[in-house]
């Protein structure tokens, strides 16, 4: 996939294999990098833009709700003009910078907090007898 060098450089070597919550963040990190580089804020645009392979579509779905719904896509965000988000300013800062956007992804931090996996349809069931 397009970006995961970004990846590695805010969340580590190990991004793949993180626990779900630190993956979201990850993959928050490959659509919003996405979305720097021009993509439209669309789900469905972010995906073609990182180059996301179809079984893996729906991996994306939490980390781009919590995304959107903590506003990172909006004017009043200004994250197209932010200079650490575009690497104008040092590289600590910039990196600070994406964590904070990793962060809202995973759902730590951000209006993205109650956006949760849905539980599977058995447990579900077995939970309501």
């Amino acid at each position: 996939m397009k970006f995961e060098e970004d990846v590695r450089w805010v969340c580590g070597e190990n991004w793949e294999t993180a626990p779900q919550e630190e993956r979201d963040g990850a993959l928050g990190v490959l659509l919003f990098r996405a979305y720097m580089d021009g993509a439209r804020p669309s789900f469905d645009e972010l995906i073609k833009a990182v180059g996301v392979p179809t079984e893996q579509v729906r991996e994306f779905e939490v980390a781009y709700r919590r995304l959107q719904v903590s506003g990172v896509f909006t004017m009043r965000y200004a994250a197209r003009r932010d200079r650490a988000l575009q690497g104008w300013s040092s590289r600590a800062d910039g990196r600070v910078a994406w964590c904070h956007i990793a962060g809202i992804a995973s759902g730590w931090i951000g209006n993205g907090y109650f956006i949760q996996r849905e539980k599977p349809i058995l447990v579900n069931r077995i939970e309501a007898s």
